[in-house]
């Protein structure tokens, strides 16, 4: 509660519009799939799936993930390790797709929140801007499930399931972005 010139207490969320809560939630659909990946990658590096299509034979016999290629998936993002991908399956697309993904969710945890925080009142601006935290909990939350899940398919549509899973959040605020505003607060106080 909040109190008003004349000491009157008045809410904090009095100011807000259902149409506020609208544009917050689409951007931070998005923390979703930044949650979801960053929480996805290093469960699909353990999988069946992933190590049958991207694994080498070990000492022991089991398939396993060098420590050559878990570097370079790591860390795609620098065009030296990008130039050392030679050897695999569909490494070149999978690295293309990493290196996307990297830059999408750089994008994102900076863009969501400050989006929140310009279209907010005042006193909401730290709800706003700060709902990304619980959107990314929830994006990691299902990550691990989807992981879980897949744990036992040792068929290539294991891994690559929860990878395309990602961008689900990603076409959910691609489709709802236009119906929000692109300038901040006077569109969104009286509507």
């Amino acid at each position: 509660m909040a109190l008003t010139e004349n000491g009157v207490r008045r809410s904090r969320f009095q100011g807000a519009s259902r149409w506020l809560w609208f544009c917050v939630f689409v951007y931070a659909l998005s923390d979703i799939g930044y949650g979801y990946d960053t929480s996805m990658f290093g469960s699909v590096q353990a999988l069946p799936s992933f190590l049958h299509c991207f694994g080498e034979i070990g000492e022991n016999g089991k398939r396993k993930l060098g420590t050559g290629r878990t570097s370079i998936m790591n860390s795609v993002i620098w065009g030296g390790k990008l130039a050392d991908f030679r050897n695999g399956r569909n490494w070149y697309a999978f690295a293309i797709g990493r290196t996307i993904a990297y830059y999408t969710t750089g994008l994102v945890t900076t863009c969501a929140p400050t989006y929140g925080a310009d279209i907010s009142p005042a006193p909401l601006r730290s709800i706003c801007s700060g709902a990304m935290t619980f959107f990314i909990a929830l994006g990691q939350i299902w990550a691990n499930a989807m992981s879980r899940g897949f744990v036992s398919v040792e068929s290539a549509s294991g891994w690559r399931t929860i990878c395309a899973m990602q961008f689900m959040p990603a076409v959910v605020v691609i489709a709802l972005a236009p119906l929000t505003p692109g300038e901040p607060l006077s569109h969104l106080l009286d509507i």
